[in-house]
C-alpha cells in the first residue's frame, strides 16, 4: 500500500505541476500580448510624428536651421521606430516560445 500511495502522490504533483506551468504560460502570454498593444500604441504617434515632419520638410527653405533640425528629429523618429519594431518582433518570439513550453507535458522532473 505505501508505494501505491507514493505513486498517487507523485502523479498528482506532476499534474499540479503541469497546470502550473499552463497557468505560468497563460500568464507569460498575456503579459507579452499587453507589451504588444503597448508598442503599438507608441508606434502610432510615432508614426504621425514622422508624417508630420515630412510635410514640414516640402515648405522650409533647404539652408534653413529649421529643416535641419527637423532632418535630425526625422533619424531620431526613425531610429525609435526601429526599436519598436525590433521590440515587436522580440514579443512575437517569445510568445510563440511560450506557448510552446506550454504545450509540453509535465514529465515529473525525469
Amino acid at each position: 500500500m505505501p508505494n501505491s500511495n507514493k505513486r498517487t502522490n507523485q502523479k498528482s504533483k506532476a499534474k499540479d505541476s503541469s497546470l502550473d506551468t499552463q497557468e505560468q504560460s497563460q500568464s507569460l502570454t498575456s503579459i507579452c500580448n499587453s507589451f504588444a498593444e503597448v508598442l503599438n500604441q507608441l508606434y502610432s504617434p510615432i508614426d504621425a510624428v514622422n508624417r508630420f515632419i515630412n510635410l514640414a520638410l516640402q515648405s522650409i527653405d533647404s539652408g534653413s536651421q529649421s529643416r535641419q533640425f527637423l532632418i535630425e528629429s526625422k533619424e531620431g523618429i526613425r531610429k525609435t521606430s526601429l526599436l519598436l519594431k525590433r521590440l515587436n518582433n522580440y514579443t512575437k518570439e517569445m510568445e510563440q516560445e511560450i506557448l510552446k513550453l506550454g504545450e509540453k507535458p509535465y514529465n515529473g522532473g525525469d
